[in-house]
């Protein structure tokens, strides 16, 4: 897939996630009330799952393909390993894979979201590194910072913004 066609599928899916805000079950409701990263990135990937057939959705994962323990190489914020459950491991928001198989070939998209509420121009400079280590280290052909306004500050059409982070490797040829 390309990047294009990957942000068509994200643009669909946030849409969608957003739906309409009179219904407690639409993103609309989550993100006027400022909810947890975690909360939005489970229901975004619900909406996510019928544009990737074939491939599993996931968020928070703690895997590398097979039961591996996984550490990232990552400045000394935190040296985390996929075996922590105290919130101090680095677990991508979403990620679209073939869940117990590794390498690039199984590694589509890797998506880490933060909320316009969040201030701290640090942690998205980490969700950056972040995401250029699981390009380098594991393989994922697109990675995206998703953004979601959660306060008004960003002024957006929609409430939402996508960065592209930009391959660091060079990824094996899709047929």
């Amino acid at each position: 897939m390309t990047p294009e066609q990957i942000e068509t599928i994200l643009d669909t899916a946030l849409a969608n996630f957003v739906g309409d805000p009179r219904f407690k079950s639409s993103g609309a409701f989550l993100l006027e009330r400022d909810a947890n990263e975690r909360t939005m990135a489970h229901h975004l990937a619900i909406h996510l799952i019928p544009h990737f057939n074939g491939w599993d959705i996931d968020c928070e994962y703690n895997r590398d393909g097979s039961d591996d323990n996984k550490t990232l190489e990552l400045p000394k914020r935190t040296q985390p390993t996929s075996m922590d459950v105290d919130a101090r491991t680095v677990y991508p928001d979403i990620i679209v894979h073939h869940r117990g198989d590794g390498g690039a070939e199984n590694n589509l998209l890797i998506i880490e979201i933060k909320k316009s509420s969040n201030k701290l121009e640090t942690e998205y400079i980490f969700d950056r590194v972040k995401l250029r280590q699981f390009q380098k280290e594991l393989g994922y052909r697109h990675a995206y910072l998703l953004v979601l306004e959660t306060d008004g500050s960003l002024g957006l059409a929609v409430p939402w913004k996508l960065e592209r982070v930009p391959v660091t490797y060079q990824a094996p040829d899709e047929n």
